[in-house]
């Protein structure tokens, strides 16, 4: 960047021009010097023309060559300062930081692509989804283990009641479960015993019945009576 500036007497005549050459390349080492924090971020200054000032890390001959008309570009030539998501100079979305700085006329922009920013969200979202899988997983595992020690002594303790009501007093249901239906397995089984108890006699009493009946009926009529 050539720089000029005339050099007058005291009654303003112009009697030379004092001419200097801006490095530009200096200015946009110093600016790179900023980076490498991330893979993406890039620190720049866009004059009040909209052009480049400085090299951007992601071009080449861009300085007073080319314009750039970003959001963030437009918002810090207006004067603002802040935070924006939006396109950069190369079309890719972008977070973006810019600043006007009023003594240079210039804006200053710094920007990282979004996608870096937020690697780490999409990271931890994938995490949180693996978890909440194996999670569920474990759930699915564990319901099913318990739905298997439920169901299948539930299964025996109807077996075994399908088995006594066909008249077998003799089948025990009870199971090794330590769970309510465990004991209500067990105490069907003390129920069978009862009931086979109760049965036994009352068969033994009308057997001696009928005992009784024949030995009476077989006697002579002045013995019966």
């Amino acid at each position: 960047m050539n720089l000029a500036t005339p050099i007058r007497d005291r009654q303003g005549r112009l009697i030379a021009v004092l001419a200097g050459r801006l490095d530009l390349a200096e200015l946009s080492k110093i600016m790179l010097q900023g980076e490498g924090l991330t893979k993406t971020e890039v620190t720049y200054l866009v004059n009040q023309f909209n052009f480049f000032v400085t090299e951007p890390r992601f071009g080449k001959g861009f300085a007073l060559q080319k314009a750039v008309h970003t959001e963030g570009v437009e918002a810090g030539l207006q004067k603002k300062q802040g935070v924006g998501f939006y396109d950069d100079y190369r079309g890719v979305p972008v977070i973006g930081a810019y600043k006007w700085l009023p003594e240079r006329e210039l804006c200053i922009i710094t920007e990282i692509n979004q996608s870096e920013a937020f690697a780490p969200i999409a990271r931890m979202g994938w995490m949180v989804m693996g978890i909440a899988l194996a999670m569920a997983i474990a759930a699915a595992i564990a319901a099913y283990f318990f739905a298997r020690g439920i169901t299948q002594p539930v299964q025996q303790l109807v077996q075994g009641t399908e088995i006594i009501g066909g008249g077998d007093l003799d089948y025990q249901v009870g199971t090794t479960a330590r769970d309510e239906i465990g004991e209500l397995s067990r105490a069907f089984d003390r129920m069978t015993k009862d009931l086979k108890t109760t049965t036994v006699s009352r068969e033994e009493l009308v057997r001696e019945k009928n005992f009784s009946d024949s030995v009476i009926n077989s006697l002579p009529g002045v013995f019966y009576l």
